[in-house]
């Protein structure tokens, strides 16, 4: 990602939302230590009795998922001979006890405690804290995503993203899931929907986004009026010109991946600094056309080329199935098949 990016990513970032920050908080003017709060120290792993068992092996800094320290830790117990038949598991997750058939690869903190059935002395405790979990609800922190300018989910995705600029990156592996109206439900107040991606506790870790996101947001119709009456509709370069009032930047440098989803995003924080025009934008797109094809007689250099579904002028439908039903296959801001070619490098 080049170090533009990265800025207008930050400074996007600060606009999209205020995060709400609680801490502890120690006064510089204050010069007794002694009114410092200092936590004990949490050790990851605690033995009591299982005096066959050799717990020594297991390094807990390359452990990074509650699944590889609940096998390391039976492992350990099997070679010391202790029968997994006699081992009672109980896990807690932020204190409070669950089931280990509960979804334990969600971002939390959790304890395992092992007792030998046979013997109530020999106990071991183990804790370990989750950050990296892949689920929908933990991924996308903001799910208050403000106004929208109807239910289709390009639109939700585009408020999504802005609320949630740490995830732009991650649309490549998430895009399809999140355009695809089946795995939208909406509510019956108009003012949100839930999105589901293969919504079940897994039965083995996710290396896939997935679980449920429940969204909150208020319809609120575009109004060409409210931008100063531009003329609609427009080309994609005409778009670009009052959004930011530069010509378009075709050309890039190397990009993380070579998909539609990192180009059209890299794209847009190029481009479309107004995110008044990003879910006009992005739903008058062919966007189910566009591939990335290399250039011929060049090494890592790719182009593709961005262009409007066929324009028709339409009043925007009142329900959300009429909103993704032949509304959604028209554009109505952009008339542009000629579109705009986008070239990039990409290395695999």
């Amino acid at each position: 990602m080049s170090n533009k990016f990265k800025k207008i990513l930050g400074g996007l970032s600060s606009i999209a939302f205020i995060p709400t920050i609680t801490a502890n908080v120690v006064s510089c003017t204050n010069d007794k230590y002694d009114d410092i709060f200092r936590p004990d120290p949490i050790m990851p792993i605690t033995k009591n009795g299982f005096e066959k068992a050799n717990l020594d092996s297991i390094n807990i800094e390359k452990i990074y998922y509650t699944d590889e320290l609940l096998k390391a830790l039976i492992e350990s117990l099997k070679l010391g001979g202790y029968n997994e038949e006699n081992l009672k598991i109980q896990v807690f997750k932020n204190n409070s006890e669950i089931s280990l058939d509960e979804d334990l690869y969600r971002n939390a903190s959790y304890k395992f405690i092992i007792t030998n059935k046979e013997n109530n002395n020999d106990n071991i405790t183990a804790a370990i804290k989750i950050s990296n979990s892949v689920h929908l609800q933990d991924v996308f922190k903001v799910s208050t995503i403000g106004n929208i300018y109807d239910n289709r989910p390009r639109t939700i995705m585009m408020a999504l993203m802005f609320n949630n600029m740490d995830m732009i990156n991650q649309l490549s592996k998430v895009g399809d899931e999140l355009t695809d109206v089946n795995k939208f439900e909406y509510k019956k107040d108009n003012k949100g929907a839930i999105i589901r991606i293969n919504d079940e506790v897994p039965k083995q870790r996710p290396e896939n986004y997935y679980g449920s996101l429940d969204l909150n947001y208020q319809v609120t119709p575009f109004l060409e009026e409210e931008i100063g009456g531009q003329p609609f509709p427009m080309t994609i370069s005409e778009m670009v010109k009052i959004s930011n009032n530069n010509l378009p930047i075709t050309s890039f440098g190397k990009l993380e991946g070579k998909d539609k989803y990192t180009v059209l995003m890299h794209f847009i924080i190029e481009n479309l600094s107004n995110p008044s025009y990003w879910a006009l934008f992005v739903n008058d797109l062919d966007l189910d056309s566009f591939e990335a094809q290399p250039i011929k007689n060049s090494s890592n250099q790719y182009m593709i080329r961005f262009y409007s579904k066929d324009y028709q002028k339409m009043s925007l439908p009142e329900t959300s199935e009429e909103q993704n039903g032949d509304y959604d296959k028209k554009a109505h801001y952009l008339n542009d098949k000629q579109g705009i070619e986008l070239t990039f490098s990409y290395f695999d």
